[in-house]
């Protein structure tokens, strides 16, 4: 089977979407499909690249999206001989629409959880959705992605994640605290710096670990910027507490998944999102309530029992999230929808 995994954003930046849509053109082709990345800034060894990008706001965050006048003709071109197209992010422009409008057999995934005003505008804009979604069959990675969706049928798949590849054999350092995401307000990284004096009050050999941005220096802060995905994965295992102190605009928190797959014990803030993820095996606290992250952190850098009871019930929970679990179900749609396309 030949498969089509389009991505709107440009996926030579750094984003949770990018780097599910990747991952899952590299799971498909080693299980034996012929699958192709198709999207703005694509590598010619994975797919093809749709043109160059400008950033939008959006969500709280940027949306590095392809707008030029050759986009759509690009796309059509990529997937004109695919038996099946999975569409990430179906409602933006120019790259997911223009793949979904193609008449190919179609999958789309919303991963975003839509604000307010745009599920407003989902609702009142139904007919323009139904037009541009056909007859794709709908997924979500969470309830809070489909939030904007109430007229249409949506499957619920979870985001991938490479399970064992996190769980790797270095040594733990008890102060260690990581966290990961980009420098920009939702997700919370001034929180997490109000928070660190009253834990390092209590624990002075605490230290944090931001990966994903760059800062200038701060006493009981390292800052890694952007990094490899093995030294990620080296950092999050040498990690005691994994913090994902975000403000709200998640619909998933794969950060979650990854730091339990990593075997970290996982702070987070009390979202939805995180709760879908991480269930009774993460500690929860208060959005922006940077004292109460510090009572949580400070709880756990004092009980390694609790620690070890929290880390044994996220590997449990984190399984289902093994992209070997997540493919399977996606294969099944993907055979689904080209017998109808047939």
């Amino acid at each position: 089977m030949k498969i089509a995994v389009v991505c709107p954003y440009d996926l030579g930046s750094f984003g949770g979407v990018q780097s599910v849509a990747t991952d899952l053109v590299r799971r498909l082709r080693s299980g034996g499909d012929q699958a192709i990345l198709v999207g703005p800034g694509a590598q010619p060894d994975l797919g093809v690249d749709v043109g160059g990008s400008v950033t939008l706001p959006g969500n709280g965050s940027y949306a590095p999206i392809a707008l030029g006048p050759g986009v759509r003709s690009r796309v059509r071109r990529a997937i004109a001989d695919c038996d099946v197209v999975h569409v990430h992010e179906p409602m933006m422009p120019v790259t997911s629409i223009a793949a979904l409008r193609s008449g190919r057999p179609s999958v789309a995934t919303f991963h975003a959880a839509a604000p307010p005003w745009a599920a407003t505008l989902y609702r009142r804009l139904e007919g323009l959705g139904r037009r541009i979604l056909g007859d794709a069959v709908l997924t979500a990675v969470s309830p809070m992605a489909m939030a904007g969706l109430p007229w249409a049928p949506v499957t619920i798949i979870p985001n991938g994640l490479d399970v064992g590849s996190f769980r790797i054999d270095v040594p733990r350092r008890p102060g260690r605290i990581v966290m990961v995401g980009r420098d920009e307000p939702r997700k919370g990284i001034d929180v997490m710096l109000r928070a660190l004096p009253g834990i390092r009050a209590v624990h002075p050999d605490a230290e944090l670990h931001v990966i994903g941005s760059e800062r200038p220096a701060m006493e009981g802060v390292v800052w890694h910027g952007r990094v490899r995905d093995r030294e990620k994965r080296e950092l999050l295992a040498s990690a005691r507490i994994y913090v994902a102190p975000h403000l709200g605009g998640e619909s998933f928190g794969i950060v979650l998944a990854e730091a339990m797959a990593a075997g970290c014990a996982v702070v987070a803030s009390d979202l939805a999102a995180f709760r879908a993820v991480g269930g009774d095996a993460v500690a929860y606290f208060e959005v922006s309530n940077h004292a109460a992250l510090s009572s949580q952190v400070n709880g756990l850098l004092s009980d390694s029992g609790r620690v070890t009871e929290m880390t044994a019930a996220a590997a449990i929970r984190v399984d289902s999230f093994d992209w070997s679990v997540v493919v399977g179900r996606y294969r099944a749609l993907y055979e689904r929808v080209s017998s109808i396309g047939n």
